[in-house]
């Protein structure tokens, strides 16, 4: 369920709307990161920008992120071994 409140802890979202303002974008989605500081204050990164609150005009989802374990299973070839 999207939401306009931003995410209150570490975890992977969904983010739609103006990431960096209206004035710079049309709305797009963004996969972004939230990731604690030293500080303990809250870090949001997308597509290797920061955002912030003061900017940012959208919606927010937890993304689910699937366990390393469950790509595990996932057998990843090169080009060249995909050519035999």
């Amino acid at each position: 369920m999207w939401t306009y409140d931003w995410p209150d802890r570490p975890g992977y979202y969904w983010f739609y709307g103006y990431p960096h303002g209206p004035a710079y974008y049309d709305p797009q989605i963004s996969f972004i990161r939230v990731f604690e500081g030293k500080n303990e204050q809250l870090y949001f990164v997308g597509g290797s920008q920061f955002m912030y609150e003061v900017e940012a005009q959208g919606v927010w989802m937890p993304a689910v992120v699937p366990a390393i374990s469950e790509l595990l299973d996932i057998e990843i070839k090169n080009d060249w071994q995909m050519e035999e």
